[in-house]
């Protein structure tokens, strides 16, 4: 079972990184956090002697797909969080480190979302992606992190952890922690 040390810093592309969900902020407290531009991030990914793990909303999801197939030795895990639809989203969607499960990926999803067009891009990236992990969290929408932040925290943070270990709740297998 592959287990990430906790110094691993967290990359969370973000716009602000003044204004973080909560969720993410739960996540600081396990593991350093970073919030670097999208350039940072590149140069950053760059001259990384240690693995990252890539957090991105659903406004950077391209720039994390992006840096993470250019990166992915470099990239121990993926965490997309409500995704736009993968058309948009993923420039090469055959052959790449994401298909072939280089990269431990989650796509994270709010419930409240899970009509049929929110199926079919959840289930877009899943079929271009095999190895990924789909989990939709119970009782969120699109803002799953600042909503449902202690879900967010343990959902994400036990990815992090077992990443092909990883089930959602180990107790009752349930996706509503």
């Amino acid at each position: 079972m592959t287990h990430i040390a906790p110094a691993v810093p967290l990359l969370y592309l973000t716009d602000d990184p003044d204004t973080l969900p909560q969720g993410v902020r739960a996540l600081a407290e396990q593991w350093p956090l970073q919030t670097p531009s999208v350039e940072q991030a590149a140069r950053q990914l760059d001259d990384a002697r240690a693995p990252v793990v890539l957090l991105s909303d659903t406004q950077h999801a391209r720039h994390a797909i992006d840096l993470a197939q250019r990166h992915a030795a470099q990239v121990h895990a993926l965490v997309l969080l409500s995704p736009p639809p993968f058309e948009e989203a993923s420039a090469q969607p055959e052959a790449d480190a994401l298909a072939g499960g280089e990269v431990a990926t989650l796509l994270l999803h709010g419930s409240e979302l899970n009509d049929d067009e929110q199926a079919r891009r959840a289930y877009a990236y899943k079929q271009a992606w095999p190895q990924a992990q789909l989990v939709y969290l119970y009782a969120a929408g699109a803002d799953i992190a600042q909503r449902r932040p202690a879900a967010f925290a343990e959902v994400v943070g036990d990815f992090i952890r077992y990443q092909e270990g990883f089930v959602i709740n180990r107790a009752s297998t349930l996706l509503n922690p």
